[in-house]
């Protein structure tokens, strides 16, 4: 089982982290949705995000991505807003930095260096009433490391985590061969990389915190999410 993007005109990937498969049941819908640049949506596209039971944003981007492009939930009066920047090395310094050798040690470096927001970004979705969204630019990084942790902590299968995880590439295809073209036009080439979610770039993020922190419970705990903090959001994913 993959999930699927919800019918959106302005966004190609906001997908439902319900309906996977753990030891105790499958995870819940309609509790989190992990998402792609929101700026483009439609007022329809709105409509249909609150009727689906969206409550609170967390905008997981830098200043300099948010002054680009706006959160349009960020107006809403349904909504609660929360700005958690966490930076990528790419797309919230717009590429300033040196490129990676690959997005793994992209997605070890946000881990090992953004636990405090981490913590401040699943502390906001365990308070959330209602259904909470998180996004970045592309929905494949930090959003792809948060949903991972979230997956993990429900107890999904590594495999279904990779899945979820890889299936951005197929969803973003239009958005990224677009990256890509504009890359080139700048003179850069061979960083193609970049644009994919290949399941080994996830599974590298997975396997660093199971060895190190025994898995995404032991991270978060360590990162300084409490207990009543990581009980909550397994009870939301699980029910």
């Amino acid at each position: 089982m993959v999930s699927t993007p919800l019918p959106l005109e302005g966004a190609l990937n906001v997908r439902d982290l319900g309906g996977y498969e753990t030891g105790r049941g499958r995870t819940r819908s309609h509790v989190f949705l992990r998402a792609d640049n929101l700026a483009p949506l439609t007022q329809k596209d709105l409509d249909f995000l609150r009727e689906y039971g969206v409550a609170c944003d967390v905008d997981l981007r830098a200043q300099l991505e948010r002054d680009n492009s706006p959160d349009p939930l960020e107006r809403q009066p349904w909504a609660q807003y929360h700005s958690v920047p966490m930076l990528d090395q790419l797309n919230s310094r717009d590429f300033a930095d040196k490129f990676p050798d690959t997005m793994g040690q992209v997605y070890l470096d946000l881990l090992e260096g953004g636990g405090s927001a981490f913590a401040r970004a699943m502390t906001l979705l365990a308070q959330a009433q209602g259904c909470a969204l998180f996004h970045c630019t592309a929905g494949k990084d930090r959003t792809g490391v948060t949903a991972m942790l979230l997956l993990d902590l429900a107890g999904v299968s590594r495999q279904d985590i990779a899945a979820d995880y890889a299936v951005t590439e197929q969803y973003m295809k239009v958005v990224f061969d677009a990256q890509c073209r504009r890359m080139e036009m700048d003179g850069i080439y061979g960083k193609e990389y970049l644009y994919r979610s290949q399941p080994q770039d996830i599974l590298r993020a997975y396997d660093h915190i199971h060895q190190k922190y025994g898995g995404a419970r032991g991270y978060l705990a360590r990162v300084g999410c409490g207990e009543e903090t990581i009980a909550r959001l397994e009870q939301k994913l699980l029910g």
